[in-house]
């Protein structure tokens, strides 16, 4: 990997740090920064977790608070995509070069965290998580509903984005697969470790209630910046193809609202859902 490669990904680094710091008004912890990256490994499952060795061979010490990786806007982690989809183009794609080179361009980015400066990094490892269950495309999933009922889904897709889920409209009375008719609400991605450990359970399958198409991955627009992703946003397929989206549409999707994001985590995601509960 040449010297060109690590300078660029030093400055996306540097980057992810400004964009975060600039949403939070604050930096993030040296944890936060390693989950935004690792996001960009996911290929549609589940992420990595990226672990820091420091000086002498110490672990980060934990904050005890939670990580405010996931109230962020989508262009964290397409900073974050771009970064690992150039180490891994610029590498033998291993894990422990990509590492490596991570460690290198976290020291050429020079960036200070809340609990940490770049400098004190000193190794970067993985761990893969597995699944507990691997959903299948079709697969209605339900979660309990705060003050009662339960939010229904079914798997749509599983793609570059993640694994995405269409949210029926309104909660269900019961935990059985609804009867008649169903009216989908909006698409999320999210991952099937997501879907386990955020308290979801499979209630059964129907093929269809698969959408024609798959899910299409929403960005909203960048104020300094309309070319980037339009006036309104922008709405990108699985495939790679891109459109702008109206205002209108814009607001059906929700990409007006302040700190929109399609990609939810486990305990974010229900959280979301009981917070826009609509009975």
């Amino acid at each position: 990997m040449n010297g060109a490669d690590l300078a660029r990904a030093g400055r996306l680094i540097y980057e992810i740090v400004v964009e975060f710091t600039d949403e939070m008004a604050g930096p993030p912890t040296l944890a936060e920064l390693l989950e935004i990256i690792s996001s960009g490994m996911a290929d549609g499952g589940h992420p990595p977790k990226l672990d820091a060795v420091l000086r002498d061979g110490r672990r980060p010490a934990k904050s005890g608070r939670p990580s405010r990786a996931g109230d962020l806007n989508d262009a964290v982690f397409v900073l974050a995509a771009n970064l690992l989809a150039g180490l891994t183009s610029a590498s033998d794609g291993r894990p422990d070069t990509v590492s490596a080179a991570l460690v290198t361009a976290l020291h050429d980015a020079g960036v200070i965290l809340a609990d940490a400066t770049a400098e004190d990094v000193t190794a970067i490892t993985t761990a893969s998580r597995q699944p507990s269950r691997k959903y299948r495309i079709g697969d209605l999933v339900a979660l309990q509903a705060t003050g009662g009922g339960f939010h229904v889904a079914v798997v749509a897709a599983r793609n570059r984005f993640g694994t995405a889920i269409a949210v029926v409209k309104g909660v269900q009375p019961t935990d059985a697969a609804p009867a008649g008719p169903v009216v989908i609400e909006r698409n999320y991605y999210t991952d099937d470790q997501g879907l386990h450990d955020g308290g979801w359970f499979l209630l059964g399958h129907d093929d269809s209630l698969i959408p024609a198409a798959e899910p299409e991955f929403y960005y909203a627009p960048v104020p300094w910046d309309p070319d980037e992703a339009g006036e309104y946003g922008l709405a990108e397929s699985p495939g790679g193809a891109t459109r702008l989206l109206s205002a209108e549409e814009a607001a059906a999707v929700g990409v007006d609202q302040p700190g929109f994001t399609q990609v939810w985590g486990e305990k974010e995601l229900a959280d979301h859902l009981n917070s826009r509960r609509t009975g």
